[in-house]
């Protein structure tokens, strides 16, 4: 886990999307490996579900990441 980027002021919950976005990435470097190296349809499908999740998700995470960010500029919430 890197927790190099996580800050002694951010949330516990900031941490968890820096974590879920670090994951993401990792998620989606794993299905283009295995896709690359895969030997039939069925997993070729199941590699190309596991990317679009880490996206879908990735995605999900950063409009949490910016919504934290402004209720943090209004002070209520520490901002990623």
């Amino acid at each position: 886990m890197d927790t190099a980027a996580w800050s002694d002021g951010m949330s516990s919950s900031d941490k968890h999307i820096t974590r879920t976005l670090e994951l993401m990435e990792e998620l989606k470097r794993l299905a283009d490996e295995a896709e690359a190296e895969c030997q039939d349809a069925g997993c070729a499908l199941l590699y190309c579900i596991m990317r679009d999740a880490a996206y879908r998700i990735a995605g999900q995470a950063e409009r949490e990441r910016a919504q934290h960010r402004v209720v943090g500029s209004r002070g209520n919430m520490t901002a990623v």
